[in-house]
């Protein structure tokens, strides 16, 4: 049986490091969303958590148990992380890409940018060229990426897109970033955006300012 295993730490601290194959799902408000949405229910389920106090397990578990994940079969503290390190030397990273750094990356060599938010966002207006795969899909729809090639992921404000991230990394796509501040960031930046319902596109149309 495969196993699943979740860093629950923050973003921002698993970007900084993490061991290899993990998927990042922070705990908060929308922990039970996103674990429900992308962990199947079947799998043995591992956790890193900052807490791994009585009281802080048992909430976790009565949590998952809600959402029919009842599989865990053990909940780590992070310090696990920073062993893992001491003993294999290969943490892996989440990159990082402000808004100026897509624009220059897109139009250049060919990246894909992914964009996982919801059908009414995208419809709202999005990045030109995106690929459209909200993030609770994302986990069936991964075949459809280039692995070969970079991929920017983003949502509105990167912390879904840090989610996606993570699931691509711990799939073993290696080539992958998050845009900091994800669509918000580039709106605000003055980068140019279009509007209209998904139609999947694949293609790569150039990112330039308004």
């Amino acid at each position: 049986r495969k196993a699943t295993i979740v860093d629950c730490r923050p973003t921002q601290k698993f970007a900084s490091g993490h061991m290899p194959r993990t998927l990042n799902i922070p705990l908060g408000k929308s922990f039970l969303n996103w674990m429900g949405a992308l962990v199947p229910e079947n799998s043995d389920l591992y956790l890193i958590a900052e807490s791994d106090s009585e009281e802080a397990v048992k909430s976790i578990l009565h949590d998952l148990c809600k959402i029919g994940l009842t599989r865990v079969r053990g909940i780590f503290h992070s310090d696990v992380v920073q062993e893992w390190e001491s003993h294999h030397k290969n943490l892996e990273k989440v990159a990082q890409l402000d808004p100026a750094g897509l624009s220059k990356l897109a139009n250049g060599d060919h990246v894909q940018i992914l964009d996982v938010r919801s059908p009414e966002e995208w419809s709202k207006g999005h990045l030109p060229g995106a690929k459209h795969i909200p993030l609770a899909a994302l986990p069936d729809k991964i075949g459809e990426l280039d692995p070969s090639a970079p991929i920017v992921l983003h949502c509105k404000g990167g912390s879904r897109s840090a989610i996606a991230t993570s699931l691509l990394q711990s799939r073993g796509i290696a080539n992958v970033s998050n845009l900091a501040g994800g669509y918000e960031a580039w709106v605000a930046e003055g980068f140019a955006i279009e509007a209209g319902k998904s139609k999947r596109s694949s293609s790569n149309r150039r990112g330039k300012k308004k």
